[in-house]
């Protein structure tokens, strides 16, 4: 008791932050309800609910769901039936409700006045959040009893016989088998396994709606916010919420988050009822990407709507409970359409440690890994099949037999923010045989606020040229070295920025500050490049004539978007994977000889 907690983002900064989508990749099926409004069970697509709330899962894969204005627990069996096992009611007239109430007793006498979050402890035994009866209420074999709370007490702390709750709304149990309840304008509430009820006072903390464990702390969301509390430090937080207005540095909206749960070391899913999404979001990234169709701006306003399929077609509404099925699956409450559905093929190509840089491809007995290392330019915001490494990918599998490529080809991308950042993350993956090929991404952005000849010579100088070419190259060299040494193919592709287009391509004023009046040429430039990767590389691929060439055709395309994320745009990652793969299918590396 009297933990303290400190809270920090679960999306914290890292010196290397990956980047990818498992986007296209998810489907989500329906598995429970027709969309009628209604509390009919029987066969699980003919059942009916009114507003699905919570959802649990036991080790034997069976589902339960708290129906927030059926006032009754369901059940959905592992031979797809729908049972009412708690609660009842029929609905009332001139309504989509049913009454509630508050009685314990056998299963189906018992009442409840809007169920919320449900969990299950570790024998099996079924947690409610009983929110309109200001308490919690358990369903031990069959039976109905009320486990602390009452709806005639106040909020206090207490024993369990003694304690009151303002609105529970969300339970999770931790491994030391305390629940912790979310109590909605209160905050977070702990049930010690020996039954004392404390608040654990935690300034702005008073809107849970979300909460679940992992080994070395907890996730909530507040009030949109996703935050990561740790145990056992000071009683200070600092948040970085995908709440509110905020986007990832991705430029994908982050959207307003209801309930999250991880599937997997350092991949999440939550859903979004605000902006109808189903998220996944990988935490070292400030990553929230749309596991169902993105939302608009304005996508919230108009509502969702119902769509199975893939994920570029899915649509869903108002999704509220979620729960892991897998590592790479969860079934949710689509309450808005009065179902429960299910995402999976939740499959990320990104990871924030080295142990694992492939993420859910790290497997080399079936896939060819490229791993393919860069900046913002990568990609932010657009799909991966959109991206240089997604049509790599795409690529090299199209054609596999014909370049005698062993395996299934896997491009996973990882966002590296300065060389020197690079230098340490392959220092700890190029003895790991978790990559079989190296692509990095090289441009001006790499050494930017480290070493930068463009602006040490061009404008006003940051370090001069001589500690650069001190300090840079060799560090440059080593990773060759490394890679080398570990027997991994390493092919550098050198980049132009906006700095060397025509204004189009630059018109975000935030770049204006640096830009010289006589921008260097890229020329010049990729020559002090070139020199640096010298003797440390398979190959280089100077990309600036093929993107200068696109530059003055006649029917061009905007190479990048400069929107403040400084990424490439779609046609800009065409270009570059093109050049690419035709280095790749010419040397094919995947079949010479490595040390």
């Amino acid at each position: 008791m009297g933990r303290s907690l400190l809270f920090i983002s679960v999306f914290a900064t890292a010196a290397i932050l990956m980047r990818g989508t498992g986007f296209a990749e998810a489907t989500f099926s329906t598995i429970a309800g027709n969309g009628a409004a209604g509390v009919t069970d029987g066969p699980a697509l003919s059942a009916s609910f009114l507003f699905p709330y919570g959802i649990a899962v036991a080790q034997d894969g069976t589902i339960y769901v708290s129906d927030f204005q059926g006032e009754r627990i369901r059940e959905i069996t592992r031979d797809h039936q729908v049972i009412t096992i708690a609660g009842g009611g029929s609905v009332e007239p001139g309504t989509l409700r049913v009454p509630g109430g508050y009685r314990d007793g056998p299963g189906l006498q018992a009442r409840f006045y809007h169920p919320a979050g449900i969990a299950l402890d570790s024998k099996g035994v079924l947690y409610i959040a009983d929110a309109g009866n200001h308490c919690i209420r358990v369903i031990d074999h069959g039976v109905v009893r009320t486990y602390t709370g009452s709806p005639a007490t106040p909020h206090r702390d207490g024993t369990l016989a003694t304690a009151g709750f303002s609105e529970p709304r969300s339970l999770a149990f931790d491994r030391d088998g305390n629940l912790w309840v979310g109590d909605f304008g209160v905050g977070l509430r702990e049930i010690s396994a020996d039954g004392q009820v404390t608040t654990v006072a935690i300034a702005k903390i008073n809107f849970v709606t979300s909460i679940s464990f992992e080994p070395d702390g907890i996730l909530l969301v507040n009030d949109g916010q996703l935050i990561f509390a740790t145990y056992n430090s000071p009683g200070n937080y600092s948040m970085h919420p995908p709440g509110g207005e905020g986007e990832s540095e991705a430029g994908i909206s982050a959207g307003y988050a209801f309930q999250v749960v991880p599937l997997s070391n350092e991949k999440y899913v939550y859903t979004d009822p605000r902006e109808q999404a189903v998220r996944a979001s990988f935490p070292f990234a400030h990553f929230y990407q749309p596991l169902s169709q993105p939302p608009n701006e304005d996508y919230g306003i108009y509502g969702g709507g119902y769509r199975d399929g893939s994920g570029t077609q899915a649509l869903v509404e108002q999704p509220l409970g979620i729960a892991p099925l897998s590592a790479n699956s969860a079934v949710f409450a689509d309450a808005g359409n009065r179902r429960i559905r299910e995402v999976r093929g939740i499959v990320t190509r990104q990871f924030s440690h080295p142990s694992n840089p492939m993420g859910d491809y790290g497997d080399a007995t079936r896939y060819y890994r490229v791993l393919l290392l860069g900046n913002c330019y990568l990609g932010w915001g657009i799909p991966f099949e959109s991206t240089l490494g997604g049509m790599l990918e795409a690529d090299l599998n199209k054609h596999r037999q014909e370049l005698g490529i062993p395996r299934e080809v896997r491009v996973a991308l990882a966002w590296t923010g300065r060389a020197s950042d690079v230098h340490d993350y392959v220092r700890d993956v190029a003895s790991s045989g978790a990559i079989d090929l190296v692509v990095w991404e090289f441009n001006d952005a790499m050494p930017d606020e480290e070493f930068d000849p463009v602006r040490s010579t061009v404008t006003s100088p940051l370090i001069d040229l001589a500690t650069w070419q001190a300090t840079l190259p060799p560090k440059v060299a080593d990773i060759g070295k490394m890679l080398k040494s570990a027997g991994i193919p390493h092919y550098v592709l050198l980049q132009p920025t906006p700095l060397y287009f025509p204004e189009i391509e630059r018109y975000d004023t935030r770049l204006t500050f640096f830009i010289p009046k006589e921008p260097p040429k890229w020329p010049d430039v990729a020559t002090i490049y070139e020199s640096m990767f010298a003797g440390t590389v398979d190959g280089s691929i100077d990309a600036g004539p093929a993107m200068l060439e696109a530059e003055a055709s006649s029917n061009r395309s905007l190479l990048f978007v400069s929107d403040g994320e400084y990424q490439l745009s779609v046609p800009g990652n065409a270009l570059l994977e093109k050049l690419v793969y035709a280095r790749l299918a010419h040397d094919k590396p995947w079949l010479k000889p490595q040390p």
